[in-house]
């Protein structure tokens, strides 16, 4: 019920600050005049954005698995850990290989010592050259045998290839691996790449290098910021877009893959003149402002203007308005072109009616200051 009150004063309040705007005031001549709320148009930074829904890739993923069927001999990792690349993760058993090895390499130093006692021989010319070359191509088959046991005795260690982050693993020591067994996932999420679908109208505007803002429902109101990579080379032909991949820096892993983000490209960045849009009198496909002109009594002028993009809460006029200008918000209703008003407060960004009124009824200020 509390709750209930407080909800009505707060719209009361509200009502009582519009009806304020269009209160009549008599000047000390006794002409009755209009009093108004105001904005300055100003100069501000902007752009034009392209609104898209995306879907989060990890910078790098892999599923790692068993390249050969071995028993499962240690693991060195936990689940959720980041490892670095390198880092030994999983041993797999590998006895019989150590002594393929070991003898694969006795093979070898034998050889090798009967290639340097023949080579000597032929040198002093009491062998033929065709012992020597046998001798060199047994030894230089030994070398390629270890080689091979070498890299057998690698596969049965699984190390991660790139830095990242482990999933959840699904297997224990003593496990038979069957090859190809997928033992866990590893994921790079410090870059966070933003797939989403833009019109194929917008196909000369978006390019690589273009800056781009990203929200998440999971994260309320924090902003990502990131840029555009890449484009797609083809137009899908039923819905007439193309994918846009950008990328978003994520240093504290927060961004996970799979996130659904709302994404705005920001093109064209500009300065222009901002007006709020509370302030527009639109009239079918026209436009117009109500002007005040504080050198000629406040009289009130209503002045067509050219609409650019349209904001949040304000609007780009590209043609018919000077930075600095007032314009009325409150009280274009009952304000008419050639007549003066009263400026009873002059509007800043961020500021509304109840903010302004919330004094009670306020006396008429100087539009050169601030309210």
């Amino acid at each position: 019920m509390k709750k209930y009150s407080i909800l009505c004063a707060a719209f009361v309040g509200f009502l009582i600050a519009g009806s304020a705007v269009a209160q009549q005031e008599k000047t000390k001549s006794g002409q009755t005049m209009t009093s108004v709320v105001v904005a300055k148009a100003r100069k501000e930074q902007i752009v034009t954005r392209v609104e898209a829904l995306g879907t989060t890739r990890p910078n790098e993923i892999i599923h790692l698995a068993s390249p050969v069927t071995e028993k499962i001999k240690s693991i060195h990792f936990s689940d959720g850990q980041t490892v670095s690349a390198g880092d030994l993760l999983i041993e797999l058993e590998s006895a019989e290989e150590k002594a393929a090895q070991e003898s694969a390499k006795a093979v070898l130093e034998e050889r090798r010592a009967a290639f340097y006692r023949v080579k000597k021989l032929e040198e002093n010319q009491f062998a033929a050259k065709a012992r020597l070359d046998e001798t060199r191509a047994a030894m230089n088959q030994a070398i390629a045998h270890v080689a091979v046991m070498r890299a057998r005795l690698a596969d049965r260690s699984i190390r991660a290839p790139f830095a990242g982050v482990l999933g959840l693993r699904t297997v224990s020591v003593g496990e038979l691996l069957e090859s190809g067994d997928e033992i866990i996932t590893l994921t790079d999420n410090s870059i966070i790449k933003l797939d989403f679908s833009v019109s194929s109208e917008y196909l000369s505007s978006v390019r690589p290098g273009l800056a781009i803002e990203a929200r998440a429902t999971a994260f309320g109101d924090r902003l990502f910021a990131g840029e555009v990579k890449s484009l797609s080379n083809q137009i899908d032909t039923v819905t007439r877009s193309f994918v846009v991949r950008a990328e978003l820096p994520n240093p504290d892993g927060a961004m996970l893959p799979g996130l659904l983000m709302t994404v705005d490209i920001l093109q064209n960045p500009r300065e222009a003149i901002v007006v709020p849009e509370e302030g527009i009198i639109q009239r079918g496909r026209s436009a117009s402002v109500l002007v005040v002109n504080e050198a000629d009594g406040n009289k009130v002028e209503d002045r067509p203007v050219d609409l650019g993009v349209r904001l949040r809460g304000s609007v780009e006029v590209l043609e018919g308005l000077e930075p600095g200008e007032l314009i009325v918000t409150r009280g274009a209703t009952v304000a008419k072109p050639g007549n003066s008003v009263v400026v009873r407060a002059v509007q800043e960004p961020g500021r509304d009616l109840v903010e302004i009124f919330d004094q009670g009824s306020p006396k008429p200020i100087e539009t050169g200051k601030d309210p």
